[in-house]
């Protein structure tokens, strides 16, 4: 679990720079705009998840980390397809 946390905050800490560097950008992209916002609501459902587990016990962690480890690459996915379009 503390594995998928520190994942998220980094992905994290990687997107605010992303938006501190954005606004810069005089006309910005739809398309990354839209990945971005995907990346948000995916972000945010994963730690909520991590946090219901977190309040579960552990049991539920290892029923779940599987779909948890998906949910996180896919996230990374999106990160990654949202972050190509700023080189």
């Amino acid at each position: 679990m503390r594995r998928l946390e520190a994942a998220l905050r980094e992905l994290e800490s990687d997107r605010k720079t992303i938006d501190a560097g954005e606004t810069v950008v005089t006309d910005p992209d739809v398309r990354f705009k839209g990945l971005m916002e995907e990346f948000d609501r995916k972000h945010s459902a994963l730690d909520k998840k991590i946090k219901e587990l977190e309040r579960s016990g552990g049991t539920s962690w290892d029923e779940q980390s599987k779909e948890m480890d998906r949910e996180l690459e896919d996230l990374i996915r999106t990160y990654k397809k949202a972050r190509s379009g700023l080189e």
